[in-house]
């Protein structure tokens, strides 16, 4: 496929990318938002719903049941230990990753037109994501 044995790497823009800090941001208490496992056709996912009901992040793919509750833990843990960068991609909309104390990247958020509405995805996901109820979606 390839007619040379040149690789280039290619750095991520650290420009684009802006730490966030969760200083002031409340935890909270109650099981307001809930993480939404769906199954498609043997695919697997997961969102961490707010309690209106909008998405704030969706996960990547897993085959097995027990990949996706490995990942869930993973996440759960790295938003209150990991950390929160807002990126601004090429067609100007902000969207949060979020990387583990170890520096993988765990979860990207949705998509906003707006820098201080990735922000308030990034507060929401820190004020749900603990203490949300786990729920499998049912078939559609």
């Amino acid at each position: 496929f390839v007619d040379t044995d040149v690789i280039k790497v290619v750095e991520s823009d650290e420009a684009n990318l802006e730490l966030v800090e969760l200083s002031n941001a409340e935890i909270s208490s109650e099981k307001t938002g809930k993480i939404v496992i769906y199954n498609s056709d043997g695919v697997l996912t997961y969102k961490l719903i707010a309690n209106n009901g909008q998405i704030i992040c969706t996960s990547p793919t897993y085959k097995t049941m027990s990949a996706l509750n490995g990942s869930i833990a993973k996440f759960q843990e790295a938003v209150y230990n990991g950390k929160f960068y807002i990126l601004k991609d090429k067609n100007g909309n902000h969207q949060f990753k979020l990387y583990s104390a170890t520096n993988r990247l765990i979860m990207t958020g949705e998509s906003f037109t707006s820098i201080d509405n990735a922000k308030s995805n990034v507060a929401s996901c820190y004020r749900f994501a603990k203490n949300a109820t786990i729920e499998v979606a049912e078939a559609e």
